[in-house]
């Protein structure tokens, strides 16, 4: 029974093992994807719009409601928080699942940093959790719950319950069940002002100095996603001119066989 249970576990892993390969470089994979997010999307529509609304509602969220150490002042803190964001919200830009944990990957290592600018211990996961949710609001990401079911529906569980992907795609999930259910306790204040504050009513202390920063941020975080869309403009019609390129080499020999034979049959006229 137990070499039976053990080859079928074996089998398991190996079926995930050739999936996970397909997913990655099958370019049929890639040709079904608009289709198989759109199914998921539809899934539980009603759940993401619900959640891009709570995140909106909450982009007055600063540092001390959830206690993170994070000098917004700081030069290198600026610059690290620009470049989280983009990288969190590359995430939907991408269409394989291994190529979406590699942007919560990276963005989460950027975090790290982030959290060691202000601290001269090892930062820990008490920290990290907070912060990678104010990222989260402040990224505003589209689709953010769909992108979380494809990456599940079409990962090995191996890689989605262990080591650093797993990590930090766990901690990912959780940033998201946290902002879903999110109260005046979590960000210790009082549901009063709490309710206040998400409706528009009234903004926190200190909001106006937090929304100079975030401007700024924003400001060259456009300019970067302006420079990444030209590169992306830029590539997709360097694989056109690639593609129409590949077309001409595969029809010379044709073209030239075609070519000779008209030669030769018109020498043959003329001898």
């Amino acid at each position: 029974m137990r070499s039976s249970t053990k080859k079928m576990s074996e089998q398991i892993h190996d079926f995930y093992q050739t999936m996970n390969i397909y997913v990655t470089i099958d370019p049929l994979y890639r040709e079904l994807y608009q289709t198989l997010f759109t199914r998921i999307q539809h899934e539980d529509k009603d759940r993401e719009l619900a959640l891009q609304k709570r995140i909106r509602s909450l982009n007055w969220v600063m540092v001390q409601h959830l206690d993170v150490d994070i000098n917004l002042r700081h030069p290198q803190t600026k610059n690290l928080v620009t470049e989280a964001i983009p990288e969190v919200i590359e995430m939907d830009s991408k269409q394989v699942p291994l190529e979406k944990l590699g942007c919560i990957v990276n963005c989460s290592k950027t975090i790290f940093k982030l959290l060691q600018v202000n601290s001269q211990e090892p930062v820990s996961a008490d920290q990290f959790l907070p912060a990678l949710v104010l990222i989260v609001i402040k990224a505003n990401l589209p689709l953010l719950q769909s992108n979380i079911k494809l990456i599940t529906r079409f990962s090995p569980p191996s890689r989605l319950m262990s080591g650093e992907v797993g990590y930090y795609f766990t901690n990912l999930c959780c940033a998201t069940a946290f902002i879903e259910n999110i109260t005046g306790d979590s960000l210790n204040m009082t549901e009063q002002d709490f309710q206040s504050y998400i409706t528009g009513e009234a903004q926190p202390p200190g909001a106006h100095q937090q929304s100079t920063f975030l401007c700024e941020a924003f400001r060259i975080l456009s300019s970067n996603m302006a420079v990444l869309s030209d590169l992306n403009d830029r590539q997709t019609k360097f694989e056109t001119q690639m593609s129409e390129l590949t077309d001409i080499v595969h029809m010379f020999p044709d073209d030239m066989l075609k070519r000779t034979h008209n030669a030769l049959k018109l020498l043959s006229l003329t001898v």
